[in-house]
């Protein structure tokens, strides 16, 4: 909430704010990314939740020479909340005479990528963007104006799904905003599912692990389940698929516990777009489709080697990145569209009011020992979909290796309910998971067959995916090359000669 104030506060007086991962301070060793951020903004204030759980990276940052404040310090400013005081003080050249009037074009933030391929990218933020892409969606979702929407949401505010798309949509409609101290993953869920109870939304956002984790206990828990969905008008899903399996337990649920129909959509966007470009706003039963251009937004289809690659244009799209001019006009074509470096195609050429279909990242496409490139993202739905709801998320490997394994990273809740139950006498219950993993993967191969999609290894990981190590963003996508990258030894034991009785082989 405080956080929330100052962000006001800061483009009321037109300063640029800056929200920043706190995954950078708190699970960071040596504050690379904070000192990178630092070093390009220049921020001449800075700002954090409680003092004594950022005191590290607070010390640092004051050694700089940069003035800093917290929600909890003692003094009579910050107790009273007079933030804007504090910023009149860090940019007396922002502030004239009288008040100020913002401008369109004005930068009200600075959004930082992900950073999965080196130092994060600092995404400029307008005014214009930011509003925009609001009258969008009232446009495509008119029922989000009328009076009483509710929102329970853990996405952060730091990144351009939770902090612009969900939390400027209640700005812009109005509505009541409960913040979710859960997360999608086998211990975070444990609180959503108790503000569940308490909480019944109108609107639901998630990334598809986190539907995945919500799914099972809505099965299991009748009265969870008639709370959830009493009040609910969409279920939104986006960064990544979701499984069909998933989707059908969803309609399924929807059609035993809601009195109404609840579309289950889905969208593309990306934080230079703030976000929202394309949207599912029309009946659809296809998880991977990720809809039609919205209101305002121009949408271009590019020919990428053997994939399409889309392109974007519209007053929602970012101007360049923050002090990167090399980079920005790396990112737009001939004709000012944004490249978004993703991989889509028409689900019906002959019919593209049908939408368009999410196909991957350009980027994360290899070339196995042979030279036949194995299109990743298409590969991953279609895994994710054969290990529903075993996996929460999934690596592929093999590039430059003479077949395709998979690294799993496990809904440990399912995984421990199916080993317990059909482990038979003698039998260690990860035995039983892994003849289960084996079987599926053979009825997988038996309806793909070529070695850009066969598997022939597969592994459980032990412990799950690292916001600090680059394996996953805070909102929760897999990061491809981070989590190769960092279980290079898991890789190894997959592509060694010797046997290893952490491997699942598939032949």
């Amino acid at each position: 909430i405080a956080f929330a104030r100052i962000m006001f506060a800061c483009m009321l007086l037109e300063v640029p704010v800056v929200p920043v991962s706190p995954s950078y301070s708190l699970l960071s060793r040596d504050f690379s990314k904070v000192k990178y951020i630092h070093k390009l903004t220049r921020p001449g204030l800075v700002f954090a939740e409680r003092e004594a759980l950022f005191q590290p990276v607070l010390e640092m940052i004051s050694e700089l020479g940069t003035g800093i404040v917290t929600a909890d310090a003692e003094t009579s400013a910050m107790a009273a909340f007079n933030t804007t005081r504090l910023l009149k003080d860090a940019y007396p050249q922002q502030h004239g005479q009288g008040e100020p009037v913002l401008q369109p074009d004005a930068v009200a933030k600075i959004l930082f990528t992900s950073g999965s391929t080196g130092m994060p990218k600092g995404v400029i933020n307008t005014h214009r963007m930011l509003t925009s892409n609001q009258e969008a969606i009232a446009k495509i979702w008119p029922f989000v104006e009328q009076p009483g929407q509710v929102f329970l949401d853990w996405l952060p505010w730091h990144h351009t799904f939770g902090g612009n798309h969900n939390f400027n949509m209640v700005l812009r409609c109005g509505g009541t905003l409960y913040i979710d101290g859960g997360k999608p993953t086998p211990d975070g869920i444990e609180q959503t599912l108790h503000n569940l109870l308490d909480v019944s939304p109108t609107l639901y956002f998630n990334v598809a692990a986190g539907y995945e984790l919500l799914v099972a206990n809505l099965e299991q828990n009748p009265l969870l389940a008639q709370n959830f969905f009493k009040n609910l008008r969409l279920l939104f899903f986006a960064a990544a698929a979701l499984p069909r399996s998933t989707w059908r337990r969803l309609q399924s649920l929807i059609d035993q516990y809601a009195d109404r129909g609840i579309p289950i959509t889905s969208s593309w966007g990306a934080t230079e777009t703030s976000p929202l470009c394309t949207s599912v706003y029309f009946p659809n039963n296809i998880a991977t489709n990720i809809g039609l251009p919205v209101p305002g937004t121009a949408v271009k289809l590019a020919p990428v080697g053997d994939l399409t690659e889309l392109r974007v244009k519209g007053p929602n799209i970012m101007p360049g990145y923050w002090q990167d001019d090399a980079k920005t006009a790396d990112v737009f074509d001939e004709e000012g569209y944004f490249c978004s470096g993703d991989a889509v195609e028409l689900i019906d050429p002959d019919s593209p009011a049908a939408g368009l279909m999410f196909k991957g990242r350009v980027s994360e496409n290899f070339k196995l020992l042979t030279g036949t490139w194995v299109n990743v993202g298409e590969l991953r739905v279609a895994l994710f979909e054969a290990l529903s709801p075993f996996a929460v998320d999934l690596v592929i490997c093999g590039h430059n290796e003479a077949y395709l394994s998979v690294l799993i990273f496990p809904n440990i809740a399912e995984c421990r309910q199916f080993s317990d139950q059909a482990a038979n006498p003698g039998q260690k219950p990860e035995e039983a998971l892994n003849e289960e993993i084996r079987r599926r993967l053979l009825a997988y191969n038996a309806e793909n067959q070529g070695s850009s999609k066969r598997i022939r290894k597969a592994m459980l990981l032990g412990w799950p995916p690292s916001i600090d190590d680059n394996e996953i963003t805070d909102k929760g996508y897999i990061n491809q090359r981070g989590v190769l990258s960092n279980r290079r030894q898991e890789v190894a034991v997959l592509y060694a000669d010797e046997k290893d009785t952490r491997i699942i082989e598939i032949g």
